[in-house]
């Protein structure tokens, strides 16, 4: 068959390199420039061999006077995609389009083998606007760029082929490169990200310092690899993302969490750690009560994020955003994703779609309220990171650490220790600080827990010392469960009431009893006269166990409860 001119052009086989570098020099130089010395690319070594051992397949088949073929891997919109089996591409092919497809393979395949060898990198822009012969569309070099670092098993910088630079930070950060030069972050100029840079909110933020970054909508891999790096060298960093409340702002959150779908072979360089601070319904209809539970496109109200007048604050979906609910909510389904990721997400890509309606990120910045709505979620969001650290450390027995923790939060929040102690419960069951320190027999933990609020009325001591989680059990219930005799002294001391039934009724008593904690039910009931006198006005604990007995080879309780 004939072939277009440029198609025969195309191929030509490069020369191949007798060695592969490994240690290219890197450079700070960042222009918008089409080709830049590579900044660090350590599978030089890898890539270079396995498109040299598809070039040196079609040399044999040339020497042979066989057809040319190679072994092409499409990558599948799904996270099965590692399991795709190569199709054969072949010169000259069935047709013209499959001789195209070879040609563009072969000619991306030696763009990226000299930029290896060479030490530059290329943009996909690049070999589009040199080429457009050849590519009719950007999409095509796009796409088959990613497919080619699918099909050699590397990922797509590996082949020193990136897309054009989207991502802009600003901060109070310095980025250091590998030949010891730095970088600073500049400003960029977009609607809502130029706001929050040109009032410094990363410097003024009540919640401190901080870096802002944003990949202009769809997050490209340069910007993802930079929260990846950022979220593994500094775990202890939190990384907050705000989105539009839209079927593409749950598609951009999720992506920076779990990388591209059509990108799945690089899901490594997803950023699971990300929070997604906003906008979710909860910010749309917190303050909705009573007989203006709902809102439509029309409504507003003064106190809440839809509090903007200078246009409405939702709109309607339109018949693709609906179809892109719900294609990702069939996504988010897949078993790889946490529990919470799927709850949190599923619950409102279905609110999305039952009302129908969006929202966007500008016009709350159009109506002036964006800092302050800012500092609100940010401290909110923190705070509760900083709860969930309280009650890990009252369940794991680190005392200096939550002794540390609730200072500052304490002297941040303006706050009494004790306020801050009563305020932390565990987001999943209502079990407070007390319950995983009574629950894992922490016993100096406990007394530290009750010593803040020896200074505080009576009422709110008993409020601590009898606060029920969601199934109703007490520190007490679970002290007893555990079998921490110290534990439960020190509670009956201190005026914690044995008497009170979780929602299975059962008292403290009663969970010793069935879990075989012997010496705890006698000391129960050994004291219960005592107690009865303390606790007349909760019923008292005699009438509740009466008719118990202990015997070594008693009943057998149901399942365990877990205390941790």
């Amino acid at each position: 068959m004939d072939q277009d001119p440029y198609i025969a052009q195309a191929i030509a086989i490069p020369e191949l390199t007798q060695r592969h570098q490994t240690n290219l020099p890197s450079s700070a130089t960042i222009t918008n420039n089409d080709t830049n010395t590579i900044i660090h690319n350590t599978n030089v070594g890898a890539a270079v061999a396995r498109i040299e051992g598809i070039l040196e397949q079609i040399i044999d088949a040339l020497a042979a006077g066989q057809e040319l073929s190679i072994a092409f891997s499409t990558r599948k919109p799904s996270r099965q995609a590692s399991n795709a089996t190569p199709e054969q591409v072949h010169f000259p092919g069935r047709n013209k389009q499959e001789a195209t497809k070879f040609a563009r393979i072969l000619l991306i395949l030696q763009l990226s083998h000299d930029a290896l060898v060479s030490g530059t990198v290329l943009t996909k822009r690049h070999i589009f606007y040199q080429h457009q012969d050849l590519f009719e569309k950007q999409r095509e070099v796009d796409d088959l760029v990613d497919d080619i670092a699918f099909t050699l098993g590397i990922s797509r910088g590996d082949l020193n082929i990136v897309a054009a630079s989207k991502g802009v930070l600003a901060g109070p950060l310095t980025i250091g490169l590998h030949d010891g030069s730095t970088l600073n972050p500049c400003l960029g100029d977009l609607a809502v990200f130029r706001s929050l840079c040109s009032s410094q909110f990363w410097r003024v933020s009540l919640s401190g310092p901080g870096v802002l970054v944003t990949a202009k909508g769809y997050p490209d891999l340069t910007t993802r690899s930079f929260l990846n790096l950022v979220s593994t060298r500094y775990p202890q960093l939190p990384i907050l993302g705000l989105f539009d409340f839209d079927p593409d702002g749950v598609k951009i959150m999720r992506c920076y969490r779990y990388g591209s779908d059509r990108l799945s072979h690089e899901a490594d360089l997803g950023t699971e750690t990300l929070q997604w601070l906003g906008i979710k319904s909860t910010h749309l209809f917190r303050d909705y009560a009573g007989d203006s539970a709902t809102i439509t496109p029309s409504q507003s109200s003064p106190s809440s994020i839809t509090s903007t007048s200078c246009r409405n604050p939702v709109s309607y979906m339109s018949a693709r955003e609906r179809t892109a609910a719900i294609s990702t909510l069939k996504k988010v389904v897949h078993p790889s994703h946490l529990g919470t990721e799927v709850s949190e997400t599923k619950h409102e890509l279905q609110l999305m779609l039952v009302l129908g309606v969006k929202a966007e990120i500008e016009w709350l910045d159009e109506s002036g309220d964006l800092f302050s709505w800012l500092d609100d979620e940010i401290g909110e969001a923190l705070i509760k990171d900083e709860i969930d650290d309280l009650i890990y450390f009252s369940r794991a027995g680190e005392q200096e650490d939550l002794t540390e923790g609730i200072k500052i939060l304490a002297e941040r929040e303006n706050a009494s220790p004790a306020e801050i102690v009563a305020a932390a419960q565990d987001a999943s069951n209502k079990s407070t600080c007390l319950h995983m320190a009574t629950g894992n027999g922490h016993l100096e933990i406990v007394r530290q827990l009750i010593q803040y609020f020896e200074n505080r009325p009576k009422e709110q001591k008993q409020a601590f010392l009898d606060e029920a989680n969601e199934a109703g059990n007490t520190g007490l219930h679970w002290a007893a469960l555990g079998g921490h005799l110290d534990v439960i002294k020190l509670l009956l001391e201190q005026g914690a009431s044995p008497a009170l039934a979780n929602e299975q009724n059962y008292v403290p008593l009663d969970l010793a009893y069935f879990n075989h904690k012997n010496d705890v039910a006698e000391y129960f009931l050994s004291t219960a006269k005592k107690l009865e006198d303390q606790n007349q006005e909760e019923g008292g604990l005699e009438a509740a166990v009466g008719s118990v007995e202990i015997e070594d080879d008693g009943e057998k309780s149901e399942e365990k409860k877990e205390t941790s």
